[in-house]
């Protein structure tokens, strides 16, 4: 209820957003405190004790406007050990300092305490998807996070914005099932578990300015700014032995700390963005960013494993739109992107850490059409993108750190369409061809050249049919279909997820809205994921979907 809309921004074609946006953004906008007062309450119920339920709230007087938002979410799960519970809390303050400027305070919290069950191997996943080889994984965190933003409008077309946010992660820790493995995997003696455990805090400080202006001549927009971000985190991780009793993780003993690291980490990126339609029908962006990333991890524990990295790169972004009809546009962009190698990746993971990696840097370009006819009744978009990834970082096998390999291609197919005939039918599907492969990738004396990347089907189809049979009713079923994916980078263990089936109603009346979804409507049995497993040499880890699960809810809004 906080949110006032999510934009998809398909393409890296802006220079606006971070270094690791090299596929796309989704940017979600939270709302401000409206004109007139208002006020909302909602809640939803559904199997697996699925409950949630929230208020939000707003006002203005004078020169002030406020507004609240609190939810909290619980859930069973549909598997042993499955237990989520999240408490959500915002609040929105903000000042009219005079008709061109403003003030905006927000703070955020969030408690999250998440029980891990984790992956199966095969035969529990194809016999009982229900069940948990973990009795005790658990991700908890508390965060908190204020924010203050001044915007203000300066001369004719001109738009001014700073703000700072400071986020507070306190009481992290947790004990991933990823991180439990059999340390004699593949051998032949007797297996003994071990996993991980992290305990996080830290303090994060952001500052983020930028400059709008827009110029009469060729409708042109200027956009520069400077984002800078410093992170300073406590990590401590710890091995712990694992004991497993009836094909269950039990028991946690022997913890023992191995890592204890300060973690500094400071991000500097300037950036300027120019927008002009040089003829009516052509608009050009082109656009640049700048990004210093400087790594500082000290350790504390054993003094050797720490180190200072520094990454630097500039991406040039530029794209262009044609209206070649009123309601039919072509586009092309072309962009760089740079994503650097994380602190775990260098330092903080005590099996995979290398602290030689470089940074993984990308070319991409995308061109398509897209238009709408018949009064928006029929919608439909084409495009081509391809994009290569230099200095790809991966991790062979689980028992081995890090790497850069040469590169991987990545090139496809986008299609995207649909109709209304008649006011009570609507028809959309979208369809995606993607070949995502490797290139110059050698490990272990082993070729995995030309072979797929994981957990990438190269075919996927949504399509849905909606049924809108009176005012303020829809009605949708949704067919959700992937063809094969391999779970592991030499393609030797393959997937081929069921088709999914969802059916979901949503109905609006005056000041109330009732929804309900019920989702995997044919109960198929699917994973989410799939990865080689920790456990079992050869075999292949599936994270288990939800089974058939119907929820529904109802909101109301008071204005």
């Amino acid at each position: 209820m906080d949110i006032e809309r999510i934009e998809v921004l398909k393409g890296p074609a802006s220079a606006l957003y971070g270094n690791t946006a090299v596929g796309g953004v989704i940017n979600v906008i939270t709302k401000r405190p409206g004109s007139t007062p208002e006020a909302g309450l909602w809640g939803e119920f559904g199997q697996q004790s699925r409950w949630r339920a929230g208020l939000d709230g707003g006002a203005r007087l004078d020169k002030f406007a406020a507004s609240v938002n609190a939810n909290f979410y619980e859930i069973e799960g549909s598997r042993q050990y499955a237990k989520v519970e999240k408490q959500v809390a915002s609040g929105n303050l903000q000042y009219f300092l005079d008709d061109r400027s403003q003030l905006r305070l927000k703070v955020d919290f969030v408690h999250l305490h998440d029980y891990t069950p984790g992956a199966l191997d095969g035969l529990d996943f194809a016999l009982n998807p229900s069940m948990s080889y973990n009795t005790f994984t658990y991700n908890r965190v508390n965060k908190i996070t204020p924010s203050l933003t001044y915007d203000r409008t300066i001369g004719d077309g001109g738009a001014f914005k700073m703000a700072f946010q400071v986020q507070s992660a306190t009481d992290g820790h947790s004990i991933s099932p990823a991180s439990i493995r059999n340390v004699n995997i593949g051998t032949t003696t007797p297996p003994k578990y071990v996993g991980n455990v992290e305990y996080v805090s830290g303090l994060d400080f952001d500052v983020r300015t930028q400059y709008v202006q827009v110029l009469k001549p060729y409708r042109t927009r200027l956009i520069g700014g400077l984002d800078y971000s410093n992170s300073g985190q406590q990590l401590d991780h710890s091995t712990v032995d694992i004991t497993r009793t009836a094909g269950k993780f039990v028991r946690m003993s022997n913890q023992t700390l191995d890592r204890s690291f300060d973690i500094s980490a400071n991000i500097i990126s300037p950036y300027l963005q120019a927008e002009m339609s040089p003829i009516e029908k052509l608009r050009l962006t082109l656009g640049g960013r700048y990004d210093a990333i400087l790594y500082d991890v000290t350790d504390k524990y054993f003094g050797r494993f720490g180190g200072s990295r520094d990454f630097y790169r500039f991406s040039f972004k530029g794209g262009a739109t044609y209206d070649i009809l009123p309601n039919l546009n072509a586009f092309a962009t072309y962009s760089q992107g740079f994503v650097a190698p994380t602190v775990a990746q260098l330092y903080a993971d005590p099996q995979a850490a290398n602290r030689f990696l470089n940074a993984q840097h990308s070319d991409g370009y995308e061109f398509g059409l897209r238009g709408n006819f018949w009064e928006n009744r029929v919608k439909c978009g084409i495009s081509y993108y391809d994009m290569t990834i230099d200095n790809v970082i991966v991790q062979p096998a689980s028992t081995l750190p890090y790497q850069n390999i040469g590169k991987t291609e990545n090139h496809g197919v986008e299609l995207t369409g649909s109709i209304q005939p008649i006011d009570m039918v609507r028809v959309s599907l979208a369809y995606t061809y993607s070949r995502n492969t490797y290139d110059n990738y050698y490990s272990e004396g082993r070729s995995f050249n030309g072979n797929l990347m994981p957990r990438a089907p190269e075919n996927h189809i949504n399509a849905r049919l909606a049924l809108l049979p009176v005012k303020g009713l829809e009605v949708e079923l949704e067919v959700d279909e992937v063809t094969k994916q391999y779970a592991d980078d030499a393609n030797l263990m393959p997937y081929s997820r069921p088709t999914i089936l969802n059916l979901r109603a949503n109905y609006t009346w005056k000041y109330v809205s009732f929804w309900a979804s019920l989702l995997n409507l044919t109960n198929q049995n699917y994973a989410t994921y799939v990865s080689p497993s920790t456990l079992t040499a050869n075999t292949v880890s599936y994270y288990p979907g939800d089974p058939r699960t119907f929820y529904a809810g109802v909101a109301f809004k008071w204005q």
